[in-house]
């Protein structure tokens, strides 16, 4: 793999130089000649994986759709979408959700979303072999990966896939241009076109690039192993909204449940059942309060994962 130092050299420094490629393609194939032969561990979500979304919002929403993936023709450039391309973005927690969203002191909806199938295959975002086995320790693919790699050159090229998802584009949103690039290369594009195809020689044939109906990426805004997530339009069948929460979230970072919701009608309004959500624990779950301001407590369970609501 020694033909593809240059290669990499040159993406790297135009990389660090926060240079905007011209073109998502044209940049894609680059990273693809690079991908070659390479073998990363697959990440799982099982089901009932819990995932959470915050969105500020200047009034209390309605319907459920305000709460999920923007509407294609007013969807900003992100992360894993171009101008114009709806995708779901969730995070495993809702601290790291109010992190990614730069929240400041104001009123959000926050909502919960479940995985709703047994196992959900998602491309590798970036995540570090260590920070993979911690996160998802009996729930990676295997398959032939040779990580850690020997080969100094393969995982040269597995640091860039990292960089590259963990680029932190200040103010020039733009930049996403490299990890959307990069998404592509992996597996994960906004929408999902794979059909799988029968052909008489007995053999299942597969057409369309994108296999990945999710993809998972550290979080470059938490100090802590975070991690988000992003679901396409086929991905998002196999998520469900399971509530929604209206916060109102102080100058000190804290959070307070104003209204909860866990029901909608046909026509997907929102029953808000006026007053806050409520922790539950699980049989024998332990749980500790802390009082952080005047009148806003905070709930953690014993192991500091996020608490159950009801």
């Amino acid at each position: 793999m020694t033909d593809l130092i240059e290669p990499i050299r040159a993406l790297e420094h135009e990389l660090h130089r926060r240079i905007v490629p011209t073109s998502i393609e044209r940049l894609s194939e680059r990273l693809e000649s690079l991908s070659i032969g390479l073998s990363q561990r697959i990440p799982f979500a099982v089901f009932d994986t819990r995932m959470f979304r915050i969105r500020r919002m200047d009034h209390k929403p309605v319907l459920i759709d305000e709460v999920g993936a923007p509407p294609s023709k007013v969807s900003p450039i992100g992360r894993l979408n171009d101008e114009g391309q709806s995708v779901l973005y969730v995070a495993d927690s809702p601290d790291t959700a109010f992190a990614e969203c730069r929240a400041t002191a104001g009123e959000f909806c926050l909502s919960e979303w479940r995985v709703n199938v047994q196992k959900l295959a998602m491309a590798n975002g970036g995540i570090p072999p260590t920070m993979l086995i911690e996160r998802f320790p009996n729930d990676i693919d295997e398959g032939k990966s040779r990580l850690p790699l020997s080969n100094a050159d393969e995982e040269q090229i597995l640091k860039l896939f990292r960089e590259i998802y963990t680029l932190d584009v200040g103010e020039d949103r733009s930049l996403y241009r490299w990890s959307i690039a990069c998404g592509l290369v992996n597996g994960f594009s906004h929408q999902c076109d794979r059909e799988a195809l029968e052909i008489a020689d007995g053999m299942t044939h597969w057409n369309g690039r994108y296999p990945f109906a999710a993809i998972a990426y550290p979080s470059i805004r938490t100090d802590r192993t975070s991690l988000n997530y992003a679901f396409n339009d086929f991905g998002q069948s196999h998520i469900r909204l399971d509530h929604v929460q209206w916060v109102r979230r102080a100058e000190d970072s804290s959070s307070a449940s104003l209204d909860y919701a866990n029901s909608w009608d046909s026509e997907n309004r929102i029953s808000w059942q006026n007053r806050p959500a409520m922790f539950q624990l699980e049989p024998a779950e332990r749980s500790k309060v802390t009082k952080i301001a005047k009148t806003t407590w905070r709930y953690e369970t014993a192991d500091g994962s996020t608490p159950w609501f009801g």
